[in-house]
């Protein structure tokens, strides 16, 4: 899960009392992908979702290393700009690099995440739940998975229900 930091960051601060001025549209990879669905246009939150899908269904894993299974040509099919697809390129590199540090640094048995194809499976399934829950039209995925994260937290604290 480590590996997709950036498009499932469910518990992250997220500070709900700033306003996205409309000259910074289109947002960097990170930025579209943290923005909470209340303050994103709908464009944006669209946008959101498109690349959220994206990460989910066409990643893969060879040599234990990420890699996009679709090329710029997709995203301009579908509508997505391809400084998207170059941001989610640079962003399998990133994280490539990183577990290949991590590896190396700790080693292999000491490094969560090292079996980079099951993770995605479990991504994948993960999403699937997502999408039989709230459907396609609801919250995006990384607004599920932050409250998912909030009411497990309330749960562990015995704070269910407030």
């Amino acid at each position: 899960m480590a590996l997709f930091a950036i498009l499932i960051v469910g518990c992250a601060n997220q500070n709900e009392d700033s306003t996205i001025p409309e000259t910074m549209v289109p947002l960097q990879l990170p930025e579209l992908l943290m923005l909470s669905d209340e303050m994103a246009t709908p464009e944006q939150l669209d946008m959101k979702k498109k690349l959220e899908r994206i990460f989910i269904y066409k990643t893969e894993a060879r040599d234990n290393r990420m890699y996009l299974s679709v090329g710029s040509d997709y995203f301009v099919e579908n509508g997505i700009p391809v400084e998207y697809y170059n941001m989610m390129q640079a962003q399998c590199d990133a994280n490539n690099a990183f577990m290949e540090e991590c590896v190396k640094n700790l080693g292999e048995n000491d490094v969560d995440c090292t079996d980079l194809a099951t993770n995605i499976e479990q991504n994948k399934k993960d999403y699937e739940e997502y999408l039989a829950t709230v459907g396609k039209d609801g919250i995006s995925y990384q607004e599920y998975r932050r409250k998912r994260c909030e009411e497990k937290y309330k749960e562990v604290m015995g704070l269910k229900g407030l």
